[in-house]
C-alpha cells in the first residue's frame, strides 16, 4: 500500500509543476517574481489601480495591483504580504 501512495505521489509531482508556473515581471531596474514581498513590488512605482478580492463570503482575501505598460496590463496578486501570482493582459 505504501509503495502505491509513493508511486502515486512521484506520478503527480511533475504536473503540480505545470499547474503553478514561474513567472516574472520587470519593472525598472528590478526583476519580481512570484514569492516577492510586496515592499519589492513598490519599486514598480504607483499602480493605476488596486482591486481587493474577496472570497464567497465577502471577506477579502488578496488584492491585484494593475500596473499599465506600454504592451499593457501587469496585474499583480498579493496575498500576505507577497506576490502570490503574476499576469499580463
Amino acid at each position: 500500500m505504501r509503495r502505491a501512495l509513493l508511486l502515486f505521489a512521484l506520478l503527480l509531482a511533475p504536473l503540480a509543476t505545470l499547474a503553478s508556473p514561474s513567472h516574472s515581471e520587470r519593472c525598472g531596474q528590478s526583476v519580481i517574481t512570484v514569492g516577492a514581498p510586496v515592499t519589492k513590488l513598490r519599486a514598480c512605482g504607483t499602480p493605476w489601480r488596486i482591486v481587493t478580492l474577496v472570497n464567497e463570503h465577502g471577506a477579502a482575501v488578496a488584492e491585484r495591483w494593475e500596473f499599465e505598460r506600454d504592451t499593457g496590463l501587469a496585474l499583480f496578486t498579493v496575498r500576505g504580504g507577497r506576490v502570490v501570482r503574476i499576469e499580463r493582459v
